[in-house]
């Protein structure tokens, strides 16, 4: 988590600055930006929960063995255990628990990290197709970046909700309101990319629809990469 802090919040950091001050190409100088930022979350996260799934593995072994030898007790014999005995194994249990507990919280994270990556390489690479496409307008053009910025900072704002959540000062929540706080902000960022995604179709077609000719519609087709069909 040490590492990944400083990360995180270098990304929000570097986003609240300059996402207001960029207009077109700044804005995909600030989406790649981003982009690099975010890969290098990812592999923080990754590192995290690899480390975590090895100590998961080693708890999983330990409780294998300890149902093992449960099982060849007899009843007289687990009666005789002391209380020391049994709080060094219900210690693994926590312990177990708590692994997986956040194994679970990690990954959930790594999703929306996942999803704001996607967000901007798929903003990326719509945007340079858009502003390459005769059909569309400076002034449509223009619409369109306002509606991805917005997009660009609600993503944002879901990233700013999960740090808040995970920042290790933040005492007063429950892990169980932590990780409803993560999925919200996952099931937001879901969103976000969604909406994203049903914007660039919907500006695809439309740009089909205003080609005038076979031929400007076959030069379509391949500025955003589609089928003949």
């Amino acid at each position: 988590m040490n590492k990944i802090k400083p990360l995180a919040t270098a990304l929000l950091a570097i986003s609240l600055v300059l996402l207001p001050m960029a207009k077109s190409h700044g804005q995909l100088v600030l989406a790649e930006v981003l982009r690099l930022a975010i890969k290098r979350v990812v592999k923080a996260f990754d590192l995290k929960v690899q480390r975590l799934q090895n100590e998961t593995i080693w708890l999983q072994n330990a409780q294998k063995v300890l149902e093992n030898a449960l099982s060849k007790l007899k009843l007289q014999e687990i009666s005789e255990w002391t209380q020391k005995q049994k709080e060094q194994y219900q210690v693994y249990f926590n312990e177990l628990r708590t692994i997986r507990e956040v194994i679970a919280r990690y990954r959930r994270i790594q999703q929306i990290v996942k999803m704001q990556s996607d967000l901007l390489t798929e903003y990326q690479q719509a945007w340079k197709r858009f502003s390459s496409d005769p059909n569309f307008s400076h002034k449509e053009l223009m619409e369109m970046e306002r509606m991805y910025e917005g997009m660009l900072d609600k993503g944002l704002d879901n990233l700013e909700a999960v740090l808040q959540v995970i920042r290790p000062f933040n005492l007063e929540m429950t892990d169980q309101q932590r990780m409803e706080g993560i999925d919200r902000a996952a099931r937001a960022m879901a969103a976000v990319l969604s909406d994203l995604r049903a914007f660039g179709r919907q500006n695809v077609l439309l740009s089909l629809e205003r080609s005038k000719d076979e031929a400007q519609r076959k030069a379509v087709q391949i500025l955003y990469g589609i089928g003949n069909n």
